[in-house]
């Protein structure tokens, strides 16, 4: 029995210790942390980017405009140089907080945003700091800086995302940027300005002969085809051809579709005078001749030819309501700068279109025709060297006329009247060509350019 009660006295004494010893601890460290269970992230650093390790100091303790900064999903230990009695945290979604000492801290990164930690220490005097959780960003500027590594442009970081500013030379290379904030989550605001680089496209649309594509040397003609065809296909990248390979003035098939071919030249000038020699022949026609200047990355345009008006709809009181279509030649382009390599990569759609009667319709309840239009489309895309020549040939066109001819009077003879009349019959054999030179335009030499347009 007084075994038990010796035993009883010694364990007594033990607990009664250990209990003054963590009173007496709790004292001069912390008391424990209010809610510190959030989203918070990674390494932390002052406001001017010093090491990672934030210490508070019995004067900077008082300062309530202390910052911390973080990455989400890092942990980062906080080092204090006084005792802290006891923190809180006004948003515990941001990080997780982790009692080590009275002088030490854990925190956990979460979520991104922004939220106020206040400190105690020995005075019981609260301290505020503003803790900022950003998202972990370093990978992302490491990959801007390998795919823009030339550009003028800067990140800023906040709460919802980043705002991208400064000149891009290239609308790829701004693509790019915003394709990569994407991939890693980053609310991107491009508030870039454009370098001003544009592109200024020379064409040429012309009628030949077929003695001209003969005279050539290149084959155009396509055989017995009487109408234009339709191409469907499309010339991707590096795929089939190597223009900056070729002979000065060479011309290097790369793809016949349909009847529709297209050829390449380093040597815009000796086009110019084919066609020039041709005009003097009779064996050419050119149509159109525009200069079209495009920022890059956008969508150009031009017609040659007129608008047709057709009806569309029709009024609660019988009034015909019309839309102009256009024929003739239309060709739209959107023309895309290739940072790495230089090319012009040129998303082409010209058209040809034109009235075509024996397809129209009489609406004799309203005493109108509806025409009908054959068109021809070649819609493609292709890579170019600055200054090369991209032609695009083979929409062929038969047409067939019969003229009547008689001497006045005796042809309206009967029976003896066809001695007196002849019936011609007129076949014309034309190719319609699109003759497409690219070239990179800078800022400097735009208003020289502009003024001659």
């Amino acid at each position: 029995m007084f075994n038990m009660f010796r035993k009883f006295l010694i364990y007594s004494f033990i607990f009664l210790t250990l209990f003054a010893f963590a009173k007496a601890y709790a004292s001069d460290g912390f008391r424990g942390v209010e809610n510190a269970s959030s989203n918070v992230s990674a390494p932390w650093e002052n406001e001017n980017s010093l090491p990672l390790e934030s210490t508070m100091v019995n004067n900077a303790i008082h300062d309530g405009n202390q910052k911390l900064y973080g990455v989400v999903g890092k942990t980062q230990i906080l080092n204090f140089d006084t005792p802290v009695k006891r923190i809180s945290i006004a948003d515990p979604n941001l990080a997780d907080i982790i009692i080590l000492s009275s002088k030490q801290l854990m925190v956990n990164g979460k979520k991104a945003g922004s939220t106020s930690l206040i400190f105690w220490g020995a005075d019981n005097v609260p301290v505020f700091y503003n803790l900022v959780v950003r998202q972990d960003v370093d990978e992302f500027l490491k990959a801007v800086d390998y795919i823009a590594p030339n550009e003028n442009i800067s990140i800023i970081f906040n709460n919802n995302g980043a705002v991208l500013s400064g000149k891009i030379s290239t609308t790829a290379t701004r693509k790019k940027i915003n394709d990569l904030a994407k991939a890693y989550n980053i609310n991107l605001v491009d508030m870039t300005e454009s370098a001003s680089k544009q592109v200024l496209l020379e064409v040429k649309v012309a009628e030949v002969t077929k003695n001209f594509t003969r005279n050539l040397g290149t084959g155009f003609s396509i055989g017995n085809n009487s109408k234009y065809q339709q191409a469907g296909g499309s010339i991707s990248g590096n795929g089939g051809f190597a223009t900056d390979a070729l002979p000065l003035g060479k011309f290097s098939r790369v793809l016949v579709d349909n009847g529709v071919k297209y050829f390449f030249s380093n040597k815009a000038g000796d086009i110019a005078f084919e066609l020039q020699a041709a005009e003097t022949k009779g064996d050419a026609q050119i149509l159109a001749e525009p200069k079209l200047l495009a920022v890059d990355g956008e969508e150009a345009s031009f017609n040659v030819g007129n608008e047709v008006p057709v009806p569309s709809d029709m009024g609660q009181y019988g009034q015909i309501a019309y839309e102009f279509k256009k024929t003739g030649v239309i060709l739209n382009f959107t023309p895309t700068i290739m940072e790495k390599t230089g090319r012009i990569k040129l998303k082409l759609a010209p058209e040809v279109s034109e009235i075509d009667r024996a397809a129209g319709v009489v609406d004799t309840q309203n005493s109108v025709v509806i025409p009908g239009f054959k068109t021809r489309k070649v819609e493609t895309t292709v890579e170019l060297m600055d200054g090369e020549t991209l032609v695009i040939a083979g929409l062929l066109k038969n047409t067939s006329s019969k003229a009547n001819n008689q001497v006045p009077f005796l042809g309206d003879i009967p029976i003896i009247g066809v001695l007196f009349k002849t019936v011609e019959d007129a076949k014309d054999d034309t190719e319609l060509m699109i003759f497409i030179t690219p070239r990179i335009v800078d800022a400097p030499i735009l208003d020289s350019i502009q003024e001659a347009l």
